[in-house]
């Protein structure tokens, strides 16, 4: 057939247009447009087809090649349905036995373009699954069935119309999203969010004075999903929150060895395994800095080398440092890590020894002040990475004296000790006296020296003398009564029992002898007389003389 080129494109043009074909479909099939194509396998205007052996499917030529508005009609005369669809694979449309369909190209921008159809109807007609379905729906067949489109997403993003029924993928670092005021919203909205990035994505609600589950916001951490609702009355809400109830445990290995005391970053796909061992020996004490998000660890530190230490960190925030031989469970809440295994216990709990600047026991705020082991039979009392005092079977031992109003003597000598406690030289020296032999008297001395003296010593330094005796007395006396010694041994002593005038020989006392001892007085006798001069009287005793 003799044929002509466009002036326009150098397209084929046939000398006229057939309007008619039939198709005899025995496998799948590709069209292509007349004037583009030789051979028989291209789109009539009127195309009746019989499909036989199978379902089959016929596919359209590109339609970025034509102009919108290029139509036609296929018709299925056989008895076994068959399928046509776009140049991308895209179903159009299904073509029951019987059926006639009229497909029309509204958009040709794209090679699969986009095509609308409907139904010729005899005796009975039904809408095209293709032309109904939206967001959210599917044309399989002849039927409409549900689907997800899946749209990865690696920025900020605000939850859009056309975001309805979609599965949305975050694959980024820590980021917002926000939502729409709720009452903008067609009732029933709804969208998928899955978060298979590295960092927290936050989903913001308040921006639009609205609410997700109640609050402003809601975190969502990797490897975590939910469905985003929307009840244009209320505001927010999200179902199925969470991941898998199902976990498993793997775990991961790190040989810290190797770059020297740099920091270590622990990825995203390695946090993943919640079980962490760092072996071998490290160059000195590392930082390791683990993903900024919602999490919990197992870690376990070998042998990395005395003294060493792994800070775990986001690089900001709290951290928590690890020493060699110790096992610890860390959380992280996103930006600070912190110590998970403080507990009580109903039994013994066993520990690692620890040490001086990383305690077995210690505080989450205050990782080297603690207590640890400082050897056999003993414990030792860490502050600020040092040892403060150990306590073992032969007592405490402090680094720094315990003052005196903590009941300590605010030294560390014996003598400086007795000072601090206000003892005087002389005090002092009493304390450190040493034990006598036998029974002495202490002397303190001039020079505040203490003494210990013998009894004999003692006598003679404050004068007294030697002898020795028991004095004895009876049992009462009378006031001012002469006192004796009874008997030669100077031990007992008497009562006085001399009448008259008292006679001493030798000491020894005795009643004196008028006449011997003493001249006897002449008798007399005592009289008084009275005698007047001018007035003035005068009395006089005279003794020895007699008057008549």
């Amino acid at each position: 057939m003799t044929t002509y080129t466009s002036v326009f494109g150098n397209e084929t043009i046939p000398p006229s247009g057939f309007a008619y074909r039939a198709v005899a479909l025995t496998a799948d099939v590709t069209l292509g447009w007349p004037e583009n194509t030789t051979g028989a396998d291209t789109v009539a205007p009127i195309m009746n087809v019989t499909a036989t052996g199978g379902t089959w499917t016929i596919t359209l030529p590109a339609a970025n090649e034509v102009s919108v508005g290029r139509d036609f009609i296929v018709r299925n005369v056989g008895a076994t349905s068959f399928y046509v669809k776009d140049n991308a694979g895209g179903a159009i449309a299904t073509v029951a036995a019987g059926e006639a369909k009229y497909v029309y190209l509204t958009s040709n921008s794209t090679v699969a373009g986009t095509w609308s159809v409907f139904t010729y109807g005899t005796g009975t007609s039904g809408a095209d699954s293709a032309a109904l379905a939206g967001y959210g729906l599917a044309s399989i067949s002849s039927t409409l069935n549900g689907s997800i489109d899946t749209t990865a997403v690696s920025v900020t993003r605000t939850i859009a119309t056309t975001d309805r029924a979609q599965l949305l993928a975050y694959t980024g670092g820590t980021v917002t999203w926000y939502l729409p005021d709720h009452a903008t919203m067609t009732n029933g909205f709804y969208t998928y969010v899955a978060n298979v990035g590295t960092g927290t994505l936050t989903i913001d609600a308040s921006t639009h004075s609205s609410t997700i589950d109640g609050s402003a916001t809601k975190s969502v951490q990797p490897g975590e999903s939910l469905i985003l609702c929307c009840d244009e009355a209320t505001g927010w809400y999200s179902v199925g929150y969470g991941r898998s109830n199902t976990f498993v445990y793997t775990q991961l290995v790190v040989d810290v060895s190797a770059g020297g005391t740099a920091d270590m970053t622990i990825t995203s796909t390695q946090a993943q395994n919640k079980l962490w061992y760092f072996y071998n020996t490290a160059s000195g004490s590392r930082n390791v800095v683990i993903p900024a998000v919602a999490s919990v660890y197992f870690v376990r530190v070998g042998a990395i080398g005395a003294g060493h230490t792994l800070t775990f960190t986001t690089g900001s925030g709290s951290a928590v440092s690890i020493a060699a031989n110790l096992a610890y469970t860390i959380y992280c809440d996103g930006t600070n890590v912190v110590n998970a295994t403080s507990s009580t216990a109903a039994t013994s709990v066993s520990m690692d020894d620890g040490s001086s600047s990383s305690p077995s026991v210690y505080f989450t705020l205050d990782t080297n002040t603690g207590i640890y082991r400082a050897g056999s039979d003993t414990f030792g009392i860490a502050a600020g990475g040092a040892m403060a005092a150990t306590f073992g079977t032969s007592g405490p031992s402090f680094v720094q004296p315990v003052s005196v109003s903590n009941g300590g003597t605010g030294a560390t000598t014996v003598g400086a000790a007795r000072t601090a406690l206000g003892a005087t030289t002389v005090g002092g020296n009493l304390f450190t006296l040493t034990n006598p032999s036998a029974i002495t008297f202490p002397q303190l001395n001039a020079d505040n020296t203490v003494s210990a003296l013998s009894a004999s010593a003692f006598r003679t330094a404050i004068g007294a003398s030697s002898s020795t005796g028991d004095v004895v007395g009876p049992a009462s006396s009378v006031d001012s009564e002469i006192v004796l010694f009874d008997s030669t041994t100077g031990k007992l002593i008497k009562r006085a029992s001399t009448t008259g005038m008292v006679k001493a020989t030798s000491g020894v006392i005795s009643a004196a002898t008028a006449g011997t001892d003493f001249v006897k007085p002449d008798t007399a006798t005592t009289y008084t007389a009275t005698q007047t001069f001018k007035g003035v009287r005068e009395t006089r005793n005279e003794i020895g003389r007699a008057h008549v």
